[in-house]
């Protein structure tokens, strides 16, 4: 994925690029580490909500706990920190942009190309994946309070996060 740049603060090792999705308490957006030379996910607060103390230290604290997690199907946590402004973020690899919500969506509306990519092996494989990673964190006293559709997001690598078998 190439990042356009969509802001750059002097003496910050990002270079933010374009939206990728969004929820209550934050932003997560496509970001360029400078540093390294790669392509990140930035999470951070809503502009207008980076002052509000609870919200950040529950930012902090779900990078911290994230970061702890080392499993295949777990998204890892690159990075912690403050940016130019003040503002929490945290960073974490890069995922691709289907996420199972959007698979089911095309399933239910009898998408042809979708079903033929999809079967119902590869689904319950998806659902397995899903499984064991949630086993994995609730191992390490860690509980989802949040489990839809819309947060598993198929990698584009080999290996990892939801990469199902195409049976």
């Amino acid at each position: 994925m190439e990042v356009v740049p969509e802001k750059s603060q002097q003496g910050d090792k990002y270079v933010l690029g374009q939206e990728l999705g969004r929820g209550g308490m934050g932003v997560v957006q496509a970001a360029l580490d400078q540093d390294l030379g790669r392509v990140v996910a930035m999470k951070s607060l809503h502009p207008e909500r980076q002052t509000d103390e609870t919200l950040i230290r529950a930012l902090i604290g779900e990078a911290r706990v994230t970061g702890q997690l080392q499993h295949p199907d777990i998204i890892p946590v690159y990075d912690l920190s403050v940016r130019p402004d003040g503002s929490v973020f945290y960073t974490m690899k890069m995922v691709g942009q289907t996420h199972l919500y959007e698979v089911l969506r095309k399933l239910r509306e009898g998408d042809r190309e979708t079903r033929l990519e999809y079967t119902r092996l590869r689904l319950l494989h998806v659902f397995q994946r899903v499984c064991l990673a949630l086993h994995y964190a609730h191992s390490r006293g860690v509980v989802h309070r949040d489990v839809k559709p819309i947060r598993a997001t198929f990698f584009i690598s080999i290996r990892g996060f939801l990469n199902a078998p195409q049976r």
